[in-house]
């Protein structure tokens, strides 16, 4: 092809029975992205972090390496690194209908080099139906370092299984 990159992911997950007929869960994801020539990676293949699927107190790929435009804006272009762990507890609140609740914490960042900076977290709280439809997600989280700019909370709609 036209690209001259790898991009590398690893991810690790870890489920356990809790209290409550719960259950705790861990995801930790890694990312690289290696160039092979002196071109620059694609922006849309680079690691942008927020979103139901990764920090879930953050708009949708709204965390990563930014640049300023020619004028003056500041443009997300993505890291070369990712770094991304959830924590969650699910339990179930409606066994006979499938809806289950879930508190998560979040922490991760998209980075460049081996320069980990910015490291964003977030806390929440959501609901899952596992409907005939498939998995529908509500979650809401709660940035711990707000920044300006930044929402109080998101809200989020899925229709996708957890990690």
């Amino acid at each position: 092809g036209d690209n001259h990159f790898f991009k590398s992911l690893l991810n690790a997950r870890f489920y356990y029975p809790a209290f409550l007929d719960g259950v705790f869960r861990i995801n930790t994801e890694l990312g690289m992205l290696t160039r092979t020539t002196s071109e620059e990676a694609p922006t849309t293949e680079r690691f942008k972090l927020g979103g139901v699927s990764s920090l879930r107190g953050f708009r949708p790929f709204s965390i990563g390496p930014k640049k300023i435009s020619t004028t003056g804006e500041s443009l997300l272009i993505g890291g070369d690194r990712q770094f991304l762990m959830n924590l969650e507890y699910e339990l179930p609140l409606i066994r006979t209908m499938g809806i289950k609740g879930v508190l998560f914490y979040d922490i991760g960042s998209a980075f460049d080099g081996n320069r980990v900076d910015d490291v964003r977290h977030d806390v929440g709280v959501g609901f899952r139906w596992f409907s005939p439809f498939g998995p529908i997600r509500v979650e809401m989280g709660f940035p711990l370092d707000r920044k300006e700019g930044e929402k109080k909370s998101v809200t989020q709609f899925a229709i996708t299984p957890p990690f």
